[in-house]
């Protein structure tokens, strides 16, 4: 083989394998989020999928809330359109609550099913609690210290039919 055949080859590969790289930084660009807050999140998130992305509009700001997951645990990063991570949420397990929200949760939530519990940080520092009572479903806000900052009934709406 001659030289320029090898060169020819190793051009090829060099693109190919570039095209790759390319690619799989992009992946999870696939939700058209703007560079500042993907740069962002593979910063503090490198090499975590992205399953799901709601923007929200909040004075006259849009917000990024990214959804992710580690160790089987859901994870939702709040990011501005500059890229700053705000608010960061993380599933945690009821042995990971302060023993102040549990008491608070055992007095005022005795006969309630615990669902679902994140620890929330950054702008705010609280724990977003979900529970069930009887076929009702209730969204928590607790902070710390055991404060209960909200308790509100979560209704879904139903979905018209034909």
């Amino acid at each position: 083989m001659n030289c320029n055949k090898i060169l020819t080859l190793i051009y090829i590969a060099a693109l190919i394998f570039m095209s790759l790289v390319v690619n799989a930084q992009n992946r999870n660009n696939k939700f058209h989020l703007p560079n500042k807050v993907m740069e962002s999140y593979n910063k503090h998130f490198k090499g975590f999928k992205i399953y799901n992305v709601s923007v929200k509009e909040h004075s006259k700001n849009f917000l990024y809330e990214i959804e992710t997951y580690s160790k089987r645990k859901k994870i939702r990063a709040t990011f501005n359109v500059k890229g700053k991570l705000l608010i960061l949420s993380k599933q945690i397990d009821k042995k990971e609550l302060p023993a102040a929200v549990i008491s608070a949760l055992n007095k005022k939530f005795k006969s309630y099913i615990l669902a679902s519990i994140f620890k929330v940080t950054g702008q705010i520092n609280e724990y977003d609690i979900i529970l069930f009572y009887n076929n009702d479903e209730f969204n928590v806000h607790q902070k710390p210290n055991g404060q209960i900052i909200l308790k509100k009934q979560i209704i879904e709406k139903a979905e018209e039919g034909c």
